[in-house]
């Protein structure tokens, strides 16, 4: 964790590959939200990976 010039705690994350990047993306989220659960929390999300639609779900599956 660091903190940025405009004074938000920054908190980054890495997905591994030990699981698929969706799943670990959502438990990320999910955390955050049981964590952060109020009216003033920010979430911005930077995501550098690959990504494609499934074409079943047309669901975005996140990939490394």
């Amino acid at each position: 964790m660091c903190e940025n010039d405009l004074g938000f705690e920054v908190v980054h994350k890495e997905i591994g590959a030990e699981k698929p990047a969706h799943n670990k993306v959502n438990f990320h989220l999910s955390k955050f939200v049981d964590d952060f659960d109020h009216e003033n929390s920010l979430l911005i999300i930077y995501y550098a990976g690959h990504g494609f639609v499934d074409e079943n779900t047309q669901k975005l599956k996140l990939t490394r």
